[in-house]
């Protein structure tokens, strides 16, 4: 089945960016700059206009869940049974297109123990749920079990937010979701991307840009992005179809990239939608991936 590019709308709510952990309630962390920071978070609009800046609970919103565990090939990367990590939910709350690239911390004992970036490109209202951090990595458990627990309470936090506006439908383009390949870290998603065309009065791509950034979203039945699939690839003419395979195995286990969903939720994936589908650089501006 061919679907063409998904434009969503949604009524936007303000919600501030908020943290929890499993000793402590939930309270709101912010997601804007240092104060020295001023002047660059001045360049985004009221609302949220995805100017090239900073962005703040206008233009975000991010919640964390409560620690949970998972079996897979996540955990198999990390030479253990299970893992635990948070989930994350983030949503674009504001009237742009933006990709955004959000840095997450935890902390064990008032010290910064792990770091996450996510890079994600949403459109207004779009939702994205993720699973932040290998917390093994910086905290011990009592056991490589599900029901084990950390030796001392973690606090997540959100801390830099950089956003960049994307240029929704650069083309006019069209994907056919086809199988996942390989097991475990070798898995990779396949697709045919077909370009029909491009659209008028966006801008030209720079001379030593080579490469077209693409990236896929999963959606559950609700419309919330629980997939993402990312590549970087070699343009594809006017009226061609390109062949196209993504990792997507969770975290570092399919190298590069890292991912932040596991293989298992491309089961609850209903459809799947062209989340952003550009050249890498246009007028000298890199995109986030």
């Amino acid at each position: 089945m061919q679907l063409s590019r998904k434009v969503l709308t949604a009524a936007l709510a303000l919600i501030v960016l908020t943290g929890c952990s499993p000793s402590e309630p939930s309270e709101p962390t912010h997601g804007a700059p240092p104060t020295s920071s001023g002047p660059a978070a001045e360049e985004v609009g009221p609302g949220g206009s995805c100017v090239d800046g900073f962005a703040t609970s206008d233009d975000l919103s991010i919640t964390f869940g409560e620690i949970s565990a998972a079996s897979d090939e996540w955990s198999e990367s990390l030479d253990r049974t299970w893992r635990h990590y948070y989930p994350v939910t983030i949503t674009n709350t504001s009237s742009a297109p933006c990709s955004f690239d959000i840095d997450l911390s935890a902390e064990v004992g008032g010290t910064e123990v792990l770091r996450e970036d996510i890079y994600v490109a949403l459109e207004p209202g779009q939702t994205y749920r993720a699973q932040a951090f290998d917390l093994e990595s910086g905290v011990d458990f009592t056991a490589d079990a599900a029901d084990a627990t950390p030796a001392a309470a973690i606090t997540p936090s959100v801390g830099e937010i950089r956003q960049r506006r994307f240029m929704v439908d650069y083309y006019d383009a069209e994907v056919t979701v086809g199988e996942t390949i390989g097991k475990g870290a070798d898995a990779k998603l396949t697709a045919e991307l077909t370009v029909n065309g491009r659209t008028a009065g966006l801008p030209d791509r720079i001379s030593s840009a080579k490469d077209d950034s693409v990236q896929l979203n999963g959606l559950d039945a609700e419309g919330t992005i629980i997939a993402i699939a990312t590549q970087v690839i070699d343009p594809i003419a006017e009226g061609q179809t390109g062949n196209v395979e993504f990792f997507v195995a969770g975290g570092d286990a399919s190298g590069g990239l890292r991912k932040h969903t596991p293989l298992s939720v491309l089961d609850e994936v209903v459809s799947w939608e062209i989340g952003k589908f550009q050249p890498f650089f246009t007028d000298g501006e890199k995109v986030f991936l």
